[in-house]
């Protein structure tokens, strides 16, 4: 006797399979007929055939369960979360990544493209007025006397001499 939970599984391993099989039958076979057809059809619209960076891609059949989904959201969002906090996203980067996984996983669909342009706005530095130049604190000096500004710059904050060869140029 098969049980229900062992019949399910395997009914849902050979779906899987039979869309994998799908899937690669689309790219062996119909894409070499999909890219002769998008760039005779970009030729005769613009008059020029397709950029070298042209691609598509075919979807699967596989639809993702809403737990998966909600699995997909998670990570995600964790992942963008902890790049946001470590600074290797700004906010407006950080909205733009939400709003493109929403494609996957249904979730952050709502982030619009003028949430993004404001998050930009946000991010952005206020300019510098016209005439403000940047200097060093009053009194600040190097150990020569020369002010920072000034003085050569190297990476660990101490200067060269000239004669060894590092091409600083007082």
């Amino acid at each position: 006797m098969i049980r229900k939970s062992k019949f399910r599984q395997q009914v849902a391993s050979d779906l899987r399979t039979y869309y994998d099989t799908i899937l690669t039958q689309l790219e062996d076979d119909k894409r070499p007929v999909d890219t002769v057809l998008f760039n005779v059809l970009a030729r005769h619209q613009w008059g020029y055939g397709l950029p070298d960076d042209f691609s598509f891609e075919y979807q699967s059949l596989h639809l993702p369960t809403e737990l998966e989904k909600s699995q997909i959201a998670t990570a995600d969002a964790q992942n963008v979360a902890g790049l946001f906090q470590a600074t290797i996203l700004d906010k407006a980067q950080a909205l733009a990544a939400l709003k493109d996984s929403s494609r996957v996983s249904g979730r952050y669909g709502s982030i619009t493209d003028a949430d993004i342009r404001a998050a930009e706005k946000e991010d952005a530095a206020p300019p510098l007025p016209e005439g403000f130049l940047v200097s060093a604190p009053a009194g600040a000096s190097d150990v020569d006397g020369q002010s920072p500004v000034d003085a050569p710059l190297s990476l660990n904050g101490a200067t060269a001499p000239d004669s060894v060869g590092y091409g600083i140029q007082q």
